[in-house]
Formats: structure tokens, C-alpha cells, sequence
């Protein structure tokens, strides 16, 4: 049975065994814990296939190793609106749909798996994972324009509970899964799906970035906003979609976003546009790649974001901000993985500057994961 106050402690502890080389008593906070514990999500992928009894079910996987799929409210992290959508997917493939679900271990069949992205007013899109797609192409090119009548058509959508905005597909060849990069087919677009956090808004679509727990996301921004110290250039590495660039960009003069994953600089630009902010620049590519051009053209003093996946930075990334390190007033760190942070801190030749702040979040309660800001200056 789920205990909030056992999980703080443990994963408290846990960052201070981790951190213990940059742990003080003045610099590590108590652990903020999530508004919010169970059915968090507002981003799933789960899978079509079947259940123990040989009947078809979309869920998540029963285990790592196995291909038998549970009922989608036996995750406790799953939404409630994304238990409603699966349960109306099962519906639809099992009563309903001319196309078969995925068999396990031969990887046969078209319905793979379903992707349901929400913002908090219940608005949501839907991206699908589609196997032997040109075997079937014929059939799904009827049975489309029947799924999106008998979603639109569903009770919680007829009472405005829900709203779907957009459903794209993608596909998979055999065993291989389909990279973000890789193109997302539309087959219904209503509009955006837009999330707002404090007075700005952002578009999210299926191939970004996005905090999956929006309770605890605030949360996390609303302290970067406060640790923040007004300065003539923000370098935002790894910025996604650009929430933290939007939402500090009246401390800065000049910003420069920068992310390899062109859809999360798409948006960025988009995002920029929605919100009439126009002193950020948006840049794809490899940070290696780009900073030192940054640095050539932006004179003064400079504030360093970065937000990198689980495995944190590159040795060449960590090289690049070494090398510009007397030019950064300040870092803020942001991390969901202790030891790759540990890791990258080790690295970092900080000089002068000290970890000032240390500050968890509970982001994924019901998990061993959680968030941390690293406050250097």
C-alpha cells in the first residue's frame, strides 16, 4: 500500500547518499510532494493485444517480460480520462474493427499501441503505433473515418467531458518501434492541444517534450522562477518546447533555445508566436554544435538552463560549458536522474561558484523517480 510519507523519506535519502559530495545543511530542501499520487499522467502508451484469457485488451503489459495485457486501470498512474479511451478502444477493436490486434511473439497484426496526450481540461489527442500497415492499407483507409465518428460519438465526448483535439498514427515494421523523428499521419485535427502554465500557454502535440505530472510541474517552474537572477543572455539547453525560455523571458534580453529534436523547436517558434514574446531565438541542433557561435556573438554576462533526459549531458556538452564557465552568472540544473546529475556535477569545473540549492520534487509519485533543481551560482 502506497505510504507518501515513507516515499519522501526514501527518495530524501536516496538524493543524499547520491549527492553527498554537494549536500550541506543550508542548501538541500525537503522534498515537495505531489498535489497528486495516483492518476497523474497526462501522457500514456499502452498496448493492444490480450489479456490472460485469451481475450483482446488495451492496457499495459502485466510485466517486463510478458506480452499479456492488464486492464488499463491497474496502472495507478494512468488518468482517468486515459482508462476511459482505452476501454473505448477495446470496444471498438473488439466489436467493431475489421483489423487485428497485435499477437505476441510474432509481432502480427496492425493495432500496436495507443499513445493519449491531455491537458488539465480534459482535452486529449491520440497517436497510434499501426503494424503491417500496407497489408491492411485498403481496409484502414475505410475503417479511419468509422473510429473517429465512434470516438466523437462516445458519451463523455457528447457531454463535452472530453474533447479530442487530433489523432496521427505511425508505424511499425516488425520488431521496430518508430522514432520521434519519424513522420506522425493525421487523420483527425480539430485544433491544438494547448496546456497553460501561469499566464502563458503552449501547444503540446505527440511528438514533444512535456512534463508528464502538471500538479507537480508548477511546481518545478514556479521555483526555477523564483530562482532566477535577471541577466543579458539565457543559454536553455535541451529546452523542449521552450517552457522555461517563455517563461523567463522578461528577465533576459536575449535568449537562445537550443534542442536537437526539430518537432520540440517547431513548436518552441510556435509557442513564441502564441505568447508575443520576441527575444528568444530557437536553435536545432547539437549544443557542441552551436554554442560556441553563441558565445562569438553575445557579449555579457550569461545564465545557464539545462534539462537533459536521464542520461544527462554529453563529456562534449560538459567540455563546451567548462570552457565558457567564467561567463555564466548562473547555472540551474534540472534533472530526473540523481546519478547521471551526480555524474555531470562531478565533471563541471565550477571554479568559485558553489551549489547553492538543492531542491527535490516528488514529479512521479509511485515511482523510485523524481525531480531535482540545482541551483549554482
Amino acid at each position: 500500500m502506497f505510504d507518501e510519507t515513507t516515499e519522501l523519506i526514501t527518495k530524501q535519502n536516496n538524493l543524499k547518499e547520491k549527492l553527498v559530495d554537494y549536500v550541506t545543511k543550508k542548501n538541500l530542501y525537503q522534498m515537495f510532494p505531489s498535489p497528486k499520487n495516483f492518476r497523474y499522467r497526462n501522457n500514456i502508451m499502452f498496448s493492444f493485444g490480450y489479456n490472460k484469457d485469451g481475450k483482446k485488451e488495451v492496457g499495459p503489459f502485466e510485466g517486463i517480460n510478458s506480452k499479456v495485457i492488464l486492464p488499463p486501470e491497474e496502472n495507478l498512474l494512468v488518468s482517468d480520462l486515459g482508462i476511459i479511451i482505452c476501454k473505448y478502444m477495446k470496444e471498438w477493436v473488439s466489436k467493431f474493427s475489421i483489423l487485428p490486434v497485435t499477437k505476441y511473439p510474432e509481432f502480427n497484426g496492425f493495432w500496436r499501441h495507443i499513445q493519449i496526450k491531455q491537458n488539465d481540461k480534459n482535452e486529449f489527442i491520440i497517436g497510434f503505433r499501426l503494424g503491417d500497415f500496407y497489408i491492411y492499407e485498403s481496409v484502414w483507409k475505410n475503417e479511419k473515418y468509422r473510429l473517429i465518428n465512434f470516438l466523437l460519438t462516445r458519451k463523455e465526448l457528447l457531454s463535452y467531458r472530453f474533447k479530442l483535439i487530433n489523432i496521427s498514427y505511425q508505424l511499425c515494421f516488425g520488431k521496430k518501434e518508430p522514432l520521434i523523428s519519424e513522420p506522425f499521419y493525421e487523420i483527425y485535427n480539430g485544433e491544438d492541444l494547448i496546456q497553460k502554465v501561469f499566464d502563458k500557454q503552449f501547444i503540446i502535440n505527440m511528438g514533444c517534450f512535456f512534463q508528464v505530472n502538471m500538479t507537480t510541474t508548477k511546481i518545478l517552474y514556479g521555483l526555477v522562477k523564483n530562482l532566477i537572477k535577471k541577466n543579458d543572455v539565457l543559454l536553455d539547453f535541451c529546452c523542449g518546447i521552450g517552457m522555461y525560455s517563455i517563461l523567463l523571458s522578461k528577465y533576459f534580453k536575449n535568449i537562445y533555445a537550443i534542442d536537437s529534436n526539430e518537432i520540440n523547436i517547431k513548436l518552441g517558434k510556435r509557442n513564441q508566436e502564441l505568447n508575443k514574446i520576441t527575444n528568444i531565438n530557437f536553435v536545432l541542433g547539437n549544443i557542441q554544435d552551436k554554442v560556441e557561435d553563441i558565445f562569438y556573438r553575445q557579449i555579457g554576462k550569461k545564465t545557464l538552463i539545462v534539462n537533459p533526459p536521464r542520461r544527462g549531458l554529453y563529456n562534449i556538452v560538459l567540455e563546451c560549458i567548462n570552457n565558457y564557465m567564467t561567463q555564466f552568472k548562473q547555472i540551474i540544473y534540472v534533472s530526473c536522474n540523481a546519478e547521471s546529475l551526480k555524474r555531470d556535477l562531478d565533471k563541471l569545473d565550477l571554479g568559485k561558484k558553489k551549489v547553492r540549492n538543492i531542491i527535490p520534487i516528488n514529479q512521479f509519485p509511485n515511482t523510485k523517480h523524481y525531480e531535482i533543481i540545482v541551483n549554482i551560482y
